[in-house]
């Protein structure tokens, strides 16, 4: 009775943190979810909501180099975006990180007075979970720039 009870007892320790983890299908959900209000943020301009979003030490990489946070800023400040299309969200989950790719085909977007290649390119966003939200720790945009 006593083996009994203590093999239960285990399956239910073992199984209550699955329980109460997001599934896979939430974290996809939120992942493309902070992905698109970042990209309305930054098409609108939208600098206290990106400012608030991007954390401390945040870093990106670009095909023409990689930006700080206050580099990041003023890329989003003088972006020039279209109709974006974003497609193809894969996200992960590890504790309070959450890294998400997908894929932009983003037509007469501008990037630092270079226009972005043709076609949907690959990104990649690293998100912390912080007391005050999800923030943006880094971002890789693989689009080619042209001159």
């Amino acid at each position: 009775m006593q083996c009994n009870f203590l093999k239960t007892s285990l399956a239910v320790a073992l199984a209550l943190p699955l329980l109460f983890s997001p599934t896979a299908s939430a974290n996809e959900d939120l992942g493309e979810k902070l992905i698109r209000e970042f990209f309305a943020n930054s098409k609108s301009r939208n600098l206290p909501a990106i400012e608030k979003t991007l954390a401390e030490g945040f870093q990106s990489v670009h095909t023409d180099g990689g930006r700080d946070r206050a580099g990041e800023l003023e890329l989003i400040r003088n972006i020039k975006l279209g109709a974006s299309t974003l497609a193809d969200f894969k996200t992960t989950r590890n504790g309070p990180v959450m890294v998400v790719t997908f894929e932009v085909n983003a037509p007469g977007e501008i990037l630092d007075g270079k226009r972005v290649g043709a076609g949907a390119h690959e990104r990649m966003a690293v998100w912390l979970e912080t007391s005050s939200g999800w923030q943006l720790m880094a971002y890789a945009n693989l689009a080619p720039l042209k001159k």
